[in-house]
């Protein structure tokens, strides 16, 4: 990927600095504010929050979405959901990513093992008292048609909205 492309950063940018570049954003233009990592956003809690809080302070017409593996729980030890709590979220999108814990693990290789597609369904049904929209997404070309049609249906017996998203190359 050339440098003018690329999408690493030489350093996570502070909470001040991520404030001077909102400051200086054409809101007029602006219809949404979305966190979503090149790995994970919930990484930085803190940092996420922030931004939501302020942006909902100053624009609170702003639509807000956050973009996760839904994993934060494990990550802080703690439930997390209740942090988006106050408004400051409008959508939270959510990795399914497979209909069961085994095609899960064995898709993300998630640190956290098998326990880990159980505690991202339980965050994402969390969410559900905080949130106004939860979303999970699986990706169109990595699944097959039964697999699709099982995740379907764990959304259904969760109350979850199941989004099919297009797969994009590199």
């Amino acid at each position: 990927m050339a440098k003018t492309s690329s999408l690493w950063l030489k350093r996570e940018p502070s909470w001040e600095e991520i404030k001077h570049e909102l400051d200086h954003l054409p809101w007029p233009l602006v219809s949404e504010i979305v966190c979503c990592g090149f790995g994970e956003p919930t990484m930085r809690l803190d940092i996420v929050i922030s931004i939501f809080q302020y942006v909902k302070s100053n624009h609170p017409n702003i639509h807000t979405r956050l973009n996760t593996n839904g994993l934060s729980d494990l990550y802080y030890q703690r439930s997390t959901a209740e942090d988006f709590y106050g408004n400051i979220l409008d959508t939270i999108s959510i990795s399914l990513n497979a209909s069961n814990a085994d095609k899960y693990v064995e898709l993300t290789r998630s640190r956290f093992g098998i326990q880990s597609y159980d505690h991202m369904l339980a965050f994402a049904k969390s969410c559900k008292t905080v949130v106004k929209e939860v979303v999970m997404t699986i990706v169109d070309a990595t699944l097959d048609e039964e697999e699709v049609a099982k995740c379907h249906q764990v959304c259904s017996c969760h109350g979850l909205f199941l989004r099919i998203r297009p797969y994009e190359e590199n």
